[in-house]
């Protein structure tokens, strides 16, 4: 690999871009891409100490040489730091996606006791109507339907009148 392809994987996989290899190693990014296009040794040679004071982790030996593993034993793992990035975007994006969901499920809950409470009134409300008359019990079956009755003929009490027999 020759030295400009090893600045490029330096600036793509360690630094996240040319722009911000530039800017750690207090270059002008439009020197350091100039450098890099025109693919001189010598020109790149000047920027080599600069790029590993920047980042130790980098192998002097692969950076200079091209000899053995781009990071040093002790280095970081050869992830790429825009990857990181992305990983902890969507890991924090999850995060806020669970709180979400513990929000909505207590939602949920809030909103079936409402329903409950909203259902003891109306039946409160319907034994006020009939006078204390005597409800008649169902054992529900599929659908909350009276067992035996189908749905579509129950009608709804103290609205259409009472439901037709089981």
């Amino acid at each position: 690999m020759e030295l400009y392809q090893r600045i490029k994987r330096v600036a793509n996989e360690i630094a996240g871009s040319e722009t911000k290899l530039a800017e750690k190693i207090g270059m002008g990014q439009k020197t350091l891409n100039s450098k890099i296009r025109l693919k001189k040794n010598d020109d790149l040679k000047a920027i080599l100490d600069r790029v590993l004071m920047a980042y130790p982790e980098i192998s002097r030996e692969w950076l200079y040489f091209d000899e053995g593993e781009m990071l040093t034993p002790g280095g970081s793992p050869t992830v790429a730091k825009p990857f990181v990035t992305a990983l902890t975007r969507e890991a924090k994006a999850a995060q806020e996606a669970d709180a979400r969901v513990r929000e909505l499920e207590a939602e949920v809950v809030r909103l079936q006791r409402e329903l409950l409470d909203s259902k003891d009134k109306i039946i409160a409300l319907y034994e006020q109507h009939h006078g204390g008359e005597q409800r008649d019990t169902f054992t529900p079956g599929a659908g909350g339907a009276p067992i035996g009755t189908s749905a579509a003929r129950m009608s709804r009490p103290g609205i259409d009148g009472e439901c037709e027999g089981a």
